[in-house]
């Protein structure tokens, strides 16, 4: 058992009766029931594993009316599949308790300035969800500018590039105010500057030639957009210089590479609230984009009981947003992904000098994801990028949970949070690249400070970024480049904290001041403070911890040091005792009281390279923080008893991800500086109340490698196609389900499908099934072989389900939130170029899931080749291939076997191979071969496509990610014959990771070629790889 199964049952045995009456009731929900759902009333189903772990497979357990609106319908229609309604704002007026509202694919333009009121019940919630297979996109912006080319924009000045809009009226929305004026660069998903917002930002700067700051003077810091008084917006992307050089010195690339705007797909938005939630409550929100407004959600008057799941936000300043008296609670944030869009380019001084310098980006990127008093919140397994601070928690803030996040590339705070919250954990968190870690956001008084538990999460802020715009009044202490502290500082007042900071890694470097820290040097030392088994991994001479005394009575223990490159500077600056000192031992033997008695100095092993690449993908990014010495698996504080949070049965030192168990790697160390002695006593303190620990549950579908440790010569393989049936919904289909159910009563079978194409001519030596299991099970899992693998995921439910076979392996489920690994070698070693599919099942009524094809840890099955894949000529299929039309802008042609290319009527296809299994091979050559079926004679390109997150089953015209260069052209070919492609050169890009392509014409005489869904095989696309 891990320590997190352990903690779970020590909670769960220490609750008071209430609490276990609540968790045996939701129990009952599954197995007896729906009346067992009136006693939901009394709590939040947040606070209660079931909700969160079976979500969102089992969510709709009220019959209620299920309704539909689409771009393409009418809301004088009835709002059936056949008859949709148009608008989703007039679709809400029509929701009950109960009731489900289907969003098809698409972007809803003019919803802008809406309050949600709905009010459904504990048993009954109101769903707002994307149609399975499709996704929604509710837009603040004005649709005029979100195709490209287009003419929508003059050209007002040559020498700067400056344009505006040809029109001053546009698409049913009022652009009068430029206080709230945005735009979005979307195929590089990257927000302008809003020039001109306010009297601290000089209108004038959209036009200077001045590229560098002059006090209070006009500066271009780089491309953005402006409303004028003659009713146009005034556009201008052409560079900024300065902004292209890289900390090393070479030049960066241009965003966006062409700058006129004419050629580049744009949002304009003037939305200054997207959703108003006033006393909404049991509201759901799934698989929905909420994009372009100043604020995405503003939560107010009560709102309760409100779940988002799965959900992308593309905010201006605010992604959702509580106020202080909004007495809002019972809030759960799931897997979903945040992002303001902050130009790497970006310099924090453009922001934050106001008051010393003209600053063009205040106040879009004064910016937070979630910011105000949550009360009662669980935030978890969200993926927050290219944002200025993750969130902000005020006073008011209470029982709230922020667990398994990835907050990657900050330029401000991950997070600031006042001492006056009430009991608040944040834990199992990477914070990554980030500019600060914790904001110690002061509090005009100490009355009321509350309890946070901070534990196992990882801070880096390592990366240089950039600080200061040249010419800034402050630049000696904001230069051009410079990483900065994982604590920072804001305001005056109240610092002392009840902070209970534990198994936590942080990683800095030096940034300005020689009298940095990496440690929370900017809050008051008191006896609240603890500070127990922490890493701390400073790559260069920054000093680990400043600024306390040992006379505070606060509490540093069982602490781990390492300073990659000393320099002679000291480890522990000002500390202790008021002195300095360059190790542990100095520490240590000089003061030897009770401070660090039982730390460690040695180096953990980690990997400089892996802690400086572009690696954010939150299936792997935990491996990088992950100690190989042995030392860091030994007994250190123990904090058994105190009644924190999965603070019993620890045995190492630094943070490990959600649910997962740290083991000492057998290999030499270096060895410490210091031993590790065993500490005499327990530290004492009063255990202090903290929130039920709840588990993980499905996290964010971000396309990324799949997160194995496999042998260097494996491949990988994730499911073409899965889902689920239940015979409780007999007509439901499953297929864009994140989890996957299986159990004997209510019966739920799971299916998968695989596609060993790309192995034909292989000899497969091993192939092991791995599945992540999402909840635990007493029962056993059945896994059988299905004959029929021609069912599709989009149509799959109990009434069509193919037969199942024989069983060919089974496993038990008595874990949650971690890896199971299944030998199948027997059943898939003649499987080699073929597809097959499998279903899991279970006889016992003790159900189990496990994440799908959707979700980030994906199913899948590692095999090994004899011989491994050196020195072989691979053949690849792709993993999604579909066709859009312009004249069809939302319709999905994934299940298509045939892809079309066409200039009048415009048609491109898309094609997506999985280059994971080729990392670190040295490729020869990479041959992309089409089988024609129908000739051209015009011309068609071959163009690479950085985003590789499509869909084959969701893609449209309207939602098709675009093309970053030209690979090479063809020439139409002739029918039923082959045609060989080069694409050796975008091989090379990608390998270990996906390749994304497209083919467009720029000819109206249509070219067609077969998809990987053509019914002969052999005429499917394939990629031949050959590797030394």
């Amino acid at each position: 058992m891990n320590p997190s199964e352990t903690k779970l049952n020590s909670i769960l045995s220490k609750l008071s009766s209430q609490q276990n009456k609540k968790r045996k009731v939701a129990i009952l929900i599954f197995f007896l029931s729906l009346i067992s759902f009136l006693s939901i009333t009394t709590f939040s189903p947040f606070k209660d594993k079931l909700f969160s772990s079976l979500y969102p497979k089992r969510f709709s357990f009220a019959a209620g009316n299920t309704y539909y609106v689409a771009t393409i319908g009418s809301d004088s229609n009835t709002g059936t599949i056949d008859q949709p309604w148009r608008t989703v704002k007039y679709s809400l007026s029509k929701l009950q308790p109960g009731d489900t509202l289907y969003l098809r694919g698409g972007t809803y333009y003019n919803e802008g300035g809406t309050t949600i009121s709905l009010k459904g019940a504990s048993t009954s919630w109101i769903i707002l969800q994307s149609y399975p297979g499709e996704r929604a996109i509710i837009d603040g912006g004005v649709p005029d500018f979100s195709n490209a080319p287009n003419n929508a924009w003059e050209l007002v000045d040559s020498s700067t590039g400056l344009y505006r809009s040809v029109s001053s009226n546009f698409s049913g929305s009022d652009l009068s105010s430029n206080a709230t004026l945005g735009g979005w660069l979307l195929d590089s998903n990257t927000q302008l500057v809003h020039y001109g917002h306010s009297t601290s930002e000089n209108p004038d700067s959209l036009n200077s030639q001045n590229y560098t700051v002059s006090k209070f003077n006009p500066v271009y810091i780089g491309p953005g957009v402006q409303l004028r008084g003659d009713g146009h917006i005034y556009i201008r992307l052409t560079p900024n210089s300065y902004n292209q050089i890289a900390q090393d010195g070479s030049t960066l690339p241009q965003i966006p590479a062409d700058t006129n705007p004419n050629n580049n797909r744009i949002s304009i938005f003037n939305t200054s609230t997207l959703y108003t939630l006033s006393g909404a409550s049991y509201l759901a929100f799934k698989n929905i984009d909420f994009v372009h407004a100043v604020k995405l959600f503003d939560l107010q008057n009560s709102t309760n009981h409100i779940l988002f799941d799965q959900d992308k936000f593309k905010f201006g300043s605010y992604g959702i947003n509580t106020e202080p008296t909004s007495g809002t609670s019972d809030i759960e944030v799931a897997s979903s992904e945040f992002t303001n869009g902050v130009p790497d380019w970006l310099r924090w001084t453009d922001t934050k000098n106001i008051a010393y310098d003209s600053s063009p980006a205040y106040p879009e990127f004064q910016s937070v994801a979630i910011d105000g008093t949550p009360s009662n919140f669980y935030i978890h397994d969200n993926y927050m990028y290219r944002l200025f601070d993750g969130l902000h928690f005020k006073d008011g803030t209470a029982n709230t949970q922020f667990i398994n996040n990835v907050i990657a590339l900050s330029h401000d705070d991950a997070f600031e949070i006042n001492p006056t919250v009430q009991n608040v954990e944040i834990a199992h968190n990477i914070m990554r690249h980030v500019h600060n870690g914790f904001g110690v956001n002061r509090s005009s008084s100490c009355t009321g400070v509350g309890v946070i538990n901070m534990h196992h999460n990882v801070m880096d802020t390592s990366m240089p970024q950039r600080q200061g715009r040249e010419g800034n009044s402050r630049i000696s202490q904001y230069p051009l480049w410079s990483p900065y502290s994982p604590f920072a500082s804001h305001g005056s007042g109240c610092d002392t904290y009840k902070l209970r900071f534990y198994n936590n890694t942080i990683v800095g470097r030096r940034a300005t001041s020689s009298s940095d820290s990496l440690g929370p040097r900017n809050m008051t030392a008191s006896t609240d403070l603890y500070v127990y088994n922490n890493l701390w991994y400073a790559i260069n001479n920054v000093s680990a911890l400043s600024n306390h005394q040992e006379s505070s009575g606060a509490h540093y223990d069982g602490e781990a040091f390492w300073q990659s490159n000393p320099s002679g500077q000291s480890l522990l600056l000002n500390f202790g005792n008021g002195s300095s000192f360059t190790s542990l031992s100095s520490y240590t033997s000089t003061i030897g009281t009770t401070w660090l008695k039982s730390g460690i100095q040695t180096d953990p092993g980690f990997s400089l390279s892996a802690i400086d690449s572009n690696n954010y993908d939150p299936a792997t990014v935990w491996s990088i923080y992950q100690p190989t010495n042995p030392a860091f698996f030994t007994t250190e504080v123990d904090t058994t008893g105190l009644g924190w949070p999965e603070a019993d049965g620890i045995t190492y030192r630094g943070a490990v991800g959600l649910n997962s168990t740290p083991a000492a790697i057998n290999t030499p160390s270096p060895t410490p500086i210091i031993s590790t002695p065993t500490p005499t006593s327990q530290p004492t303190a009063t255990p202090t109340p903290t929130p039920t620990p709840k588990p993980t549950t499905t996290p964010i579908p971000i396309s990324t490698p799949t997160p194995t440790s496999s042998p260097s010569d494996a491949v990988t393989f994730n499911p073409v196609a899965d889902s689920f049936v239940e015979a409780s919904y007999p007509d439901k289909n499953n297929g864009s389900s994140s989890a996957l159910g299986v159990d004997g009563s209510p019966i739920e079978i799971s299916y998968l499908n695989f596609d060993f194409g790309s192995l034909a001519g292989k000899t497969v030596t091993s192939a092991k099934l791995r599945i992540y299991l999402t909840n635990f099970s007493t029962g056993t899992q059945n896994i059988k072989s299905v004959t029929n693998t021609s069912w599709s995921e989009s149509s799959l439910t109990y009434n069509n389900k193919p037969t199942t076979g024989t069983t060919i392996a089974s496993f038990a489920g008595n874990s949650s939130s971690t890896w199971k690994e299944v030998d199948l070698t027997p059943f898939l070693s003649d499987k080699a170029g073929q597809t097959f599919s499998l279903a899991v099942e279970q006889s016992a009524t003790d159900g189990i899931d496990f994440s799908s094809r959707e979700a980030m840890n994906k199913p899948q099955i590692v095999v090994t080749l004899a011989g491994g894949i050196t020195g072989n000529t691979s053949s690849l299929l792709p993993t999604a291939d579909a066709e859009v039309e312009k004249n069809y802008p939302d319709k999905n042609y994934g299940s298509s076997t045939a892809l079309e290319v066409d200039n009048s009527p415009v048609e491109i296809s898309y094609l997506k191979f999985n280059l994971t299994p080729f990392a670190g091979k040295e490729i020869v050559s990479a041959k992309l071969k089409l089988r024609v079926r129908n000739s051209s004679s015009g011309i068609q390109y071959v163009r690479l496509v950085e985003d590789t997150i499509w869909s084959e089953s969701s893609l449209t015209y309207n939602n098709r990610p675009q093309a970053s260069t030209t690979i090479t052209q063809l020439n139409g070919g002739k029918s039923s014959t082959w045609i060989e492609i080069d694409v050796t050169s975008a091989v090379l890009t990608k390998l270990g990771g996906y390749l994304s392509l497209l083919v467009d014409s720029t000819s109206s005489d249509g070219f067609g070629f077969y998809s990987k869904e053509a019914s002969t095989s052999t005429y499917r696309p394939t990629l031949i790889i050959t590797n030394k």
